[in-house]
């Protein structure tokens, strides 16, 4: 028979009986599986700290707070505190109205600005020298997509527009408002992506032409490249869609490659059997060839990027597995090598939910949130090793997370 707690009254049983009525006890997150923090005195500092952001998710009713993890190569953690950046991170509802989540954090590549982005509520940027919010969708709704190379600014999308912001100007003017404007036997168009090119010298774009009587019966799916020189825009790719004017092209799932030669991104179009897939895409620039590599497997709604490898020989990539009531139950991670177009299995996870795909910036690592029932965890696999271990956590499940570059 188990003692009893330290203070337990002497006169009721332990364990205390069961009622038909009584409630089933709350099981709070597992304690989160890594090494604890070191100190400098436990060990001796050999490499050089790669550090992780992440909201804090220590139990289900706890206020959520943005932390920071610093990382060795031995993947242990020397720090983990919490970050004076004021940003909302509001506690997970179950049903019908979620309110609002957070679902992506955006680090400039100056480390000046920091842009969190909420499901049914827009985004919002921070100033991470005073850990002050700057702009706030509640003021003026609004979406981040890109930073601009070379600290030019922020891409959003607000009123119905494409504009670069200067952060630094306290009226947050647009420098320039991105116009698809109208073509005169098609009409208006409908965009899905922007992204800039590594080099800054090109903008890539996906754009639909509609299903048009007497023209054509489908919509067209066009990628196209706008290039800073000639302030000129030319297609890449077009491919057919379907009719109904769908999300074909997953919104941030234009990337391009380190060397800005090459453009991947994912789409939902219809297959050769005419039911629609996720396919991954991928273009060249220099040969204006476009191709299939991968159908990321069962056709279910789809909002993960593929990911470049930081030397441009790999693109990683969600594939589903499993899915009920047209959720995803079980995905994993697929490698794929551009140059044998071998497509290598790295995960091999069951009834869990994988998301938010990043490499570290050693590049050894490719990280990654997953979902652990009420809770989730960040893991890292190395890519010399295919050793998988958990780096972060405890997190909310599909939790963003971000290196700081």
């Amino acid at each position: 028979m188990p003692e009893p707690p330290p203070g337990w009254p002497t006169d009721q049983p332990w364990p205390p009986a069961r009622t038909k009525n009584s409630p089933t006890p709350t099981i709070p997150p597992s304690p989160f599986p890594t090494t604890a923090v070191l100190q400098a005195s436990e060990g001796n500092l050999l490499d050089s700290l790669q550090q992780l952001w992440f909201p804090y998710f220590p139990k289900p009713d706890a206020e959520l707070k943005l932390w920071a993890v610093g990382l060795d190569e031995q993947h242990r953690q020397w720090e983990n505190s919490e970050l004076p950046v004021d940003i909302f991170i509001p506690i997970l509802k179950q049903g019908f109205d979620p309110g609002p989540i957070l679902t992506d954090i955006h680090i400039s590549p100056d480390l000046k600005w920091l842009v969190a982005d909420y499901a049914y509520r827009g985004s919002l940027l921070v100033n991470l020298s005073t850990s002050s919010i700057i702009y706030d969708s509640s003021i003026s709704p609004w979406r981040f997509f890109d930073w601009i190379p070379n600290n030019q600014g922020v891409l959003i999308f607000s009123d119905q527009q494409f504009k670069i912001l200067d952060p630094t100007s306290l009226a947050l003017q647009a420098i320039e408002v991105i116009d698809f404007g109208e073509n005169q036997s098609l009409g208006k168009l409908s965009w899905y992506a922007i992204a800039y090119s590594p080099d800054g010298k090109m903008r890539a774009d996906a754009i639909v032409y509609p299903a048009f009587f007497g023209i054509r019966d489908f919509d067209l799916v066009e990628i196209g490249l706008w290039d800073s020189e000639s302030n000129q825009r030319e297609p890449l790719a077009q491919v057919q869609g379907g009719n109904s004017g769908g999300n074909y092209v997953v919104k941030d799932s234009l990337r391009w490659s380190p060397d800005s030669k090459r453009i991947a991104w994912v789409a939902h179009l219809p297959g050769n059997s005419g039911k629609y897939e996720n396919q991954l895409w991928i273009a060249d620039l220099l040969t204006g060839n476009s191709r299939v590599l991968d159908t990321l497997g069962i056709p279910v709604e789809y909002n993960q990027p593929a990911i470049w490898s930081p030397d441009g020989k790999f693109i990683a990539a969600l594939r589903t597995e499993d899915v009920k009531d047209e959720k995803v139950i079980t995905n994993n991670i697929y490698l794929i090598d551009l140059e044998t177009g071998e497509n290598r299995q790295l995960t091999f996870f069951s009834k869990r939910k994988l998301s938010h795909l990043q490499w570290s910036p050693n590049g050894k690592w490719l990280t990654f949130t997953i979902s652990m029932g009420d809770y989730g965890e960040i893991w890292a696999v190395d890519m010399e090793t295919n050793q998988q271990f958990p780096i972060a956590g405890p997190t909310f499940p599909d939790a963003p997370f971000s290196w700081v570059p």
